[in-house]
């Protein structure tokens, strides 16, 4: 606590209640571990085969599965795209046999600016 003196310096006084308190009757389940005086510091074991699975072969493996499905990813797409592409190609060659002179004649289309329907007057 502080308080201010008849000079104008402070003084430090200490506080009613101790921050941390010591084990008392007040505080009889609070317990201090006790250190031995002379008690060293032992190195544990070094890592277990189950440490190395886990550190390697567990991220490896992850690695692989998702190398694995981005292939199949590709390739269904590729499918995908060459079905398309097949559909796209065949309707082509319907439109060129139907109407050869539709090829030709190319009707301009005026592009709205807007998706907005006209306006009526």
């Amino acid at each position: 606590m502080l308080a201010a003196s008849e000079r104008g310096s402070l003084i430090l006084s200490s506080p009613a209640w101790p921050a941390f308190p010591a084990r008392s009757a007040a505080f009889p389940s609070v317990k201090f571990p006790r250190r031995a005086r002379n008690a060293r510091l032992v190195a544990g074991a070094g890592p277990t085969a189950a440490n190395y699975v886990f550190a390697f072969v567990f991220p490896l493996s992850l690695l692989v599965v998702t190398t694995v499905v981005s292939v199949r990813i590709g390739n269904k797409l590729d499918q995908k795209y060459l079905e398309e592409l097949m559909i796209n190609q065949a309707i082509e060659e319907a439109d060129l046999d139907e109407d050869p002179e539709n090829l030709t004649e190319e009707t301009p289309v005026a592009e709205r600016s807007r998706n907005r329907p006209k306006r009526r007057v």
